[in-house]
């Protein structure tokens, strides 16, 4: 998705709630996340009921995609598979 941003599906929350579980055990001392709404739901889950405010940062964004944001990563690997393939002729030096 990269910054684009999208609920959290059924299966992310369940992934939320399945590390939430496993890290139960273990203290926190802060929490911090990004600053997209999906990423934020996801660490409140996380966080279980720790006392603990999430601390969000636009810093920790995922990569923009430009035009491809939002889009499927076959699209992608279409698009620049030409530059890719240039890119495996190179030898070292170039």
């Amino acid at each position: 998705m990269g910054q684009m941003d999208s609920a959290l599906t059924v299966d992310g929350v369940i992934q939320a709630q399945a590390t939430a579980e496993k890290l139960k055990h273990i203290h926190f001392d802060a929490i911090f996340s990004s600053d997209s709404p999906r990423a934020v739901r996801t660490a409140e889950i996380v966080k279980l009921d720790r006392q603990l405010v999430v601390q969000t940062s636009k810093l920790l964004r995922e990569r923009n995609f430009g035009h491809f944001e939002g889009k499927p990563s076959v699209e992608f690997h279409e698009a620049v598979k030409h530059l890719l393939e240039e890119k495996e002729r190179l030898n070292e030096r170039e």
